[in-house]
Formats: C-alpha cells, structure tokens, sequence
C-alpha cells in the first residue's frame, strides 16, 4: 500500500519536472503526459492486483482505471470550485 502512494504522489508529477527542465514542452503537454502516465500506471497495477482478486486481467485494469478517473474527475471540479471562490490573484 505505501509502494503505491509512494508512486501515485511522484508520477504525475514527473512530466512537469520535464516541462519545467524544458520549457519548450509547455504546461499542456505536462497535464496530458501527467494524465496518461497516471491512467496507464492504475492500468498496470490494476492488472497486477489480479493476482489477489482472481479478477481477468482485462477487468482488474478497467476497474483500476475506472475509479481513478472517477477520482481525477472529482479533483478536478473540486479545484474548478476553490479557484472559483479563491482567485489566484490572491494566492502568495
């Protein structure tokens, strides 16, 4: 369980590190690398966790993947939400 927090709190944010390194990439580039490592990586994980629960494959990682956008999704519009009520003009 912390191999997988260790790993979900660092890989998204590796592509930013790389945009930030070249800035020729751009903060577009670092949100969809960030979104498609993530994906990929609960895809993998989804399918490795089969093992345990006697799940196919195909339906460990479609399950993995499916919560995680459910996820991704909520803080997303969560953040839509703060920055609606807290400006980023505000922010230090």
């Amino acid at each position: 369980m912390a191999l997988y927090l260790i790993l979900g709190g660092i890989l998204p944010v590796i592509p930013f590190g790389i945009s930030w390194a070249l800035p020729a990439l751009g903060f577009r580039y670092a949100t969809l690398a960030s979104v498609a490592l993530v994906l990929i990586t609960l895809a993998l994980f989804g399918s490795l966790g089969t093992r345990y629960t006697g799940l196919s494959k195909a339906r460990g990682a479609m399950e993995q993947v499916g919560t995680g956008l459910l996820a991704l999704s909520g803080s997303y519009v969560s953040g839509l939400i703060l920055a609606h009520f807290l400006p980023s003009t505000l922010l230090p």
